[in-house]
């Protein structure tokens, strides 16, 4: 009764009346297009982030607003999604993965590279948000693959964020993140992988090129048919429901080759869903057959 009381109140002092139906219809959307799983504990910041856009659209009703999301191909649709998308990160987030790229999973393509003769590599940032993470990787290619110059070497970073990604694009960040990038490793770049201006950084060109952007929702069809060294996807599949995740992970699967690595967000675990990994460091898993 108490928390009735409490949740009346709540809604008489909101903006905009927002009922359980309202709620349900989005939380099923965002759920049926995006996989986010929104339990009745994220009711107050579905309706933080998402008046905004009714205030933007000069909507009267979240019912107003649900009708208008009918049109999932509409350019509000997008908007929406971005909205309830969560894109916390930093460079060099989980820094042990990029100590086992560096120690691993780099002299591995460097050993193929000249043992095998090949020369092209290819690394997905599976969910990339402003592009630290992509950038991450770029960093610790340059200054760590010996192979680098001789082979194509590509890494797509996909996100379902379209606002993100144009951000994520422009590759420039406050000059406070600048922090975040390990002194050793840039100290081996020569500084020719970052310049600094003013209160800003922007990533150079030879970092750039290495990254592909492109928008992606992960449970929609993939345009993708070749096969990955690597595939980051970090702390998003702990916004989904455990079928969601399970099928998600099983095509991760299909995309990496025999011997790549899948490397995860700290509270996400690939263990019962997947036997043929075996893990080989802190959420690091290599696909052994």
């Amino acid at each position: 009764m108490v928390l009735s009381t409490l949740q009346a109140k709540n809604e008489e002092a909101r903006e905009y009346r927002f009922t359980d139906r309202d709620f349900r219809v989005i939380a099923d959307l965002v759920h049926d297009k995006a996989g986010i799983a929104l339990s009745d504990e994220k009711r107050n910041l579905v309706y933080g982030r998402l008046s905004k856009r009714l205030r933007h659209l000069q909507l009267e009703s979240f019912r107003d607003y649900c009708a208008l999301l009918e049109d999932d191909s509409s350019e509000e649709f997008q908007d929406f999604i971005n909205a309830l998308t969560t894109n916390h990160t930093k460079f060099f987030r989980e820094a042990h993965h990029f100590i086992h790229m560096k120690d691993v999973f780099l002299p591995q393509l460097d050993a193929e590279a000249k043992g095998a003769g090949r020369s092209k590599f290819r690394i997905w940032s599976a969910a990339c948000s402003s592009g630290e993470e992509p950038y991450s990787i770029a960093l610790t290619l340059m200054a760590y693959l010996a192979a680098l110059e001789k082979c194509d070497v590509r890494i797509l970073a996909t996100d379902l964020d379209s606002n993100i990604l144009t951000k994520a694009r422009n590759a420039e960040y406050s000059h406070s993140q600048y922090s975040d990038l390990p002194p050793k490793l840039l100290n081996r770049l020569s500084g020719k992988a970052v310049s600094v201006s003013g209160n800003k950084m922007k990533m150079g060109d030879d970092v750039r090129r290495l990254v592909t952007f492109r928008q992606l929702n992960l449970l929609s069809p993939w345009p993708m048919d070749g096969i990955f060294d690597a595939i980051m996807c970090r702390n998003v599949m702990i916004y989904f429901d455990d079928e969601t995740k399970e099928k998600l992970v099983k095509r991760f699967d299909r995309q990496l080759k025999v011997g790549g690595y899948l490397y995860t967000g700290h509270a996400e675990s690939l263990l019962g869903v997947l036997d043929n990994y075996k893990m080989v460091g802190r959420t690091v898993y290599e696909k052994m057959e």
